[in-house]
């Protein structure tokens, strides 16, 4: 069935990039369709890999908790560990836009602090981190 796929999708002399983003990488590989019965694929560049991956983005957002909660009642390891756990769970998965708000859960609605943007259990995180 994969060969059929790429017989009819893949033309020879066509281009193709393959994007791995994994968790702690980002490889690209670039391609050109030399044949297709057998697939056979050229190089067109030498393959990159970037230290780029997600968990490079839940480290960044624990940094930012760290220095944004650290002289208030929440900047404790436990409340820490709980908003990077939760952000790297759930709102990493939607955390898309610069000027979108997004929230991490990580108490009871009474927890509220505005000064530093916590309003009922809920970090408030701009989309830039």
């Amino acid at each position: 069935m994969v060969n059929n796929i790429a017989r009819t999708a893949l033309k020879v002399g066509s281009e193709i990039t393959v994007i791995d983003a994994g968790g702690g990488t980002i490889d690209v590989s670039s391609y050109k369709v030399s044949g297709t019965g057998p697939l056979r694929l050229e190089e067109r560049q030498v393959p990159d890999c970037r230290l780029v991956g997600s968990v490079f983005v839940t480290k960044a957002f624990e940094n930012f908790t760290r220095r944004k909660l650290r002289n208030s009642s929440y900047g404790d390891e436990e409340t820490i560990s709980r908003l990077v756990k939760d952000f790297d769970k759930t709102t990493k998965c939607v955390f898309r836009n610069r000027t979108r708000r997004s929230t991490v859960a990580f108490g009871s609605y009474r927890e509220n602090d505005p000064e530093n943007d916590i309003e009922a259990g809920e970090l408030i995180v701009q989309g830039c981190v």
